[in-house]
């Protein structure tokens, strides 16, 4: 069976390393690929936040929109009066939990009733 050479050192492709002059052009060039891809990413940020504030919102929804239809609230006022729990009310109305539940505590607490009367 042939016998293969000692290894005297472990190989390391010289441009990994960052002791030679091949290493650092290679770090120095991801550095500058990483910072071109930085301000990339913050022109589009600029620009994305900037249309927004053109269409006079800043989550993408507009400024003083209800969270819910006057028609979809009148269905969870009047499935909660009846008794239906807040879960199933949800799922049947077709409206998130929380929302039903803010309105729930709205009518416990004898808040925004002229709300779902418009």
């Amino acid at each position: 069976m042939p016998t293969l050479p000692p290894v005297s050192k472990p190989f390391y492709p010289a441009a990994s390393l960052p002791s030679t002059p091949a290493g650092k052009a290679l770090f120095q060039m991801l550095g500058v690929f990483a910072g071109f891809e930085r301000s990339i990413i913050q022109d589009r940020i600029s620009a994305g936040i900037a249309r927004a504030r053109q269409k006079g919102t800043r989550s993408g929804r507009a400024f003083g929109r209800p969270k819910l239809s006057a028609e979809r609230e009148a269905a969870v006022r009047a499935s909660l009066a009846a008794g239906t729990g807040i879960r199933k009310t949800a799922r049947v109305v077709g409206t998130g939990n929380p929302t039903v539940a803010r309105i729930a505590a709205e009518m416990q607490a004898g808040v925004g009733m002229e709300r779902g009367s418009s």
